[in-house]
């Protein structure tokens, strides 16, 4: 039986999608700055969850693809 894995942002169980997409982000020992210094994280998100984060960044964190390129981009750093 498998795992079942949640959202860390909505608390949604990912589906089939979510898991295939492996969006997660992992970092060890986390630096100073922060409440969590020496802590480590690992985030998982659903697909809808990692749009809006991405749509709420002041500038965008996608690096577009070369080998794909379905949609016009932005000028704007804020868009994406």
């Amino acid at each position: 039986m498998t795992e079942t894995k949640y959202c860390n942002r909505c608390g949604r169980a990912l589906d089939i999608w979510d898991v295939q997409e492996d969006l997660t982000i992992h970092k060890e020992n986390l630096g100073y700055g922060t409440k969590y210094d020496g802590d480590s994280i690992h985030l998982q998100f659903c697909c809808d969850c990692m749009e809006q984060l991405i749509e709420e960044c002041a500038i965008c964190p996608i690096t577009e693809s070369d080998s794909v390129n379905t949609y016009e981009r932005s000028d704007k750093q804020n868009e994406c």
